[in-house]
């Protein structure tokens, strides 16, 4: 005989099947909650920064005899006080404003002073931070070394004893030229046509060459029984692609000094000319730009068209016009080797 199940029984089976859903769809919610409520939250470092960020107008970092002072000036550009108002770099700035927000206490350390250069933190390895309003400082730390897995730093509030391990990596530069807006121009090599060298002192020469594929051949030849090099030491175009410097002085510094100058050409009509001042024994570089349709080679295959290298000509002059720049050595040894640099 068939068993039928009652209405009793049915009800109590349906029930506990609910029970069972109901607890598959609750119980992860419940792990869910309670893994949040293990989380460990740590301190920031500056709870208020995030708020009063945009009230920051002057940076200050300090270490031993080095000192760097940003401040930002009524256009909103940041500017470096010991290279005469230059513009700093704006994503330095930005990284440094980012980690500071978001740095956390991780732990507290020591409050000896005796162990503060176990941690970087003695006066004479940290670098002091000042975040400043006007003449208010609004944060000043010290920052030290970072730790042994270089994922935190260890830092102390001016004032305060106690050091303090905090997170992300404050790696704060105090030289002045680490912090400069670096972003002068490029020239690709195989756009360079030609470059010319006109010396105050010394044998005039350039490099050129018809097609970008050749290699720059140096014009004149030696006509005194010398030959060119076979190997030159570099390849003078390919200084062009990244321009490095050191410093900076105003241009109004070039007056009355009579330079040596240098032209390089491409074969889409850019013409770069770079002049190079003697000043208190120190050699500083001037560049200008100018588009000109007259150099231009058509036949060369994708070539920039003029407008375009009229508008790269207009941004090299808005960013250089006002500069002198110290060229790294080495760099600047290439734009001015004597002629007899190529020949044996």
């Amino acid at each position: 005989m068939k068993k039928f199940i009652s209405r009793r029984e049915g009800m109590v089976a349906l029930f506990t099947i609910l029970m069972v859903i109901a607890a598959m769809v609750i119980r992860p919610n419940q792990i869910h909650r309670t893994h949040n409520d293990d989380v460990v939250t740590h301190p920031r470092l500056f709870p208020d920064l995030s708020a009063s960020l945009e009230s920051i107008d002057q940076i200050r970092l300090e270490h031993t005899d080095s000192k760097v002072t940003m401040a930002r000036t009524e256009h909103g550009i940041w500017a470096i006080e010991q290279m005469h108002g230059f513009p700093a770099s704006e994503p330095m700035i930005r990284a440094l404003m980012l980690l500071l927000t978001q740095s956390e206490i991780r732990a507290p350390k020591t409050s000896d002073p005796q162990r503060y250069a176990d941690l970087g933190l003695d006066e004479e390895h940290a670098v002091r931070l000042q975040l400043m309003h006007g003449t208010t400082i609004v944060h000043d730390i010290w920052i030290g070394n970072l730790n042994r897995d270089r994922s935190a730093t260890y830092v102390r509030h001016e004032g305060q004893a106690e050091a303090l391990l905090v997170s992300g990596r404050l790696e704060t530069k105090p030289n002045v030229a680490d912090w400069a807006d670096r972003s002068m121009f490029s020239i690709n090599a195989a756009r360079i046509a030609a470059i010319r060298y006109q010396f105050s002192e010394g044998q005039n020469y350039q490099f050129s060459r018809l097609r970008s594929t050749e290699r720059l051949a140096l014009l004149p030849q030696p006509d005194d029984g010398r030959k060119e090099r076979e190997h030159r030491p570099l390849d003078p175009a390919v200084f062009f692609e990244r321009i490095l410097f050191t410093d900076v002085l105003p241009a109004s510094k070039v007056f009355g000094t009579t330079p040596d100058v240098l032209y390089v050409t491409t074969f889409d009509g850019l013409l770069l000319t770079i002049y190079f001042h003697t000043i208190n024994d120190a050699v500083w570089a001037r560049f200008h730009a100018d588009a000109d349709p007259d150099i231009r080679d058509e036949s060369q295959p994708n070539i920039k068209p003029i407008l375009e290298v009229a508008e790269e000509a207009q941004a090299i002059n808005e960013r250089t016009r006002d500069w002198l720049y110290a060229l790294g050595n080495f760099q600047l040894e290439q734009f001015r080797r004597p002629y007899d640099a190529y020949v044996e």
